[in-house]
């Protein structure tokens, strides 16, 4: 089930457009790291793990930069859509809980509206886990733990 559920997942955040998904049949390429680490489908959990990759170039270290479509206005029909195409059904409400790794050497633009920004790498490995949930979406990008410590991701 959690191949499946990161199949929905990588064509969530690739794949916008339902007329383009049908087109689009070669792999798509993401720049984060993305894995469906567990799931119930009896409450409707899935936890989800994004990485910030040690050498890859990113605008900014903010989740919601990134991630905008789990952590607001997720488009949980859609998403709903794409599980049942890979044939897995979850309870509603869905709920991701939702962790956010950053690999130390991941670069970010220390100033991402300036053209002439130079880029800083992530100084150590660290976490955030958020919460977004399908019943209560005004309450999307809610932080449940957070660490800094090395090799605790």
């Amino acid at each position: 089930m959690l191949k499946a559920i990161k199949r929905a997942l990588v064509t969530y955040y690739t794949c916008r457009d339902p007329k383009e998904q049908r087109k689009q049949r070669r792999r798509p390429q993401l720049h984060f790291g993305l894995s469906a680490t567990e799931a119930s489908a009896e409450d409707g959990t899935i936890s989800v793990t994004f990485t910030f990759r040690s050498g890859m170039r990113y605008c900014c270290p903010s989740p919601a930069c990134h991630f905008f479509h789990l952590f607001f206005q997720t488009d949980w029909g859609y998403f709903r859509r794409l599980l049942a195409e890979q044939g897995v059904e979850m309870r509603s409400p869905l709920k991701f809980l939702i962790r956010v790794v950053y690999e130390r050497g991941a670069l970010f633009l220390e100033d991402p509206g300036n053209g002439d920004s130079t880029y800083f790498p992530w100084e150590k490995t660290s976490w955030n886990e958020f919460v977004t949930d399908e019943s209560n979406p005004s309450d999307s990008q809610r932080v449940v733990r957070s660490s800094d410590s090395d090799g605790d991701a």
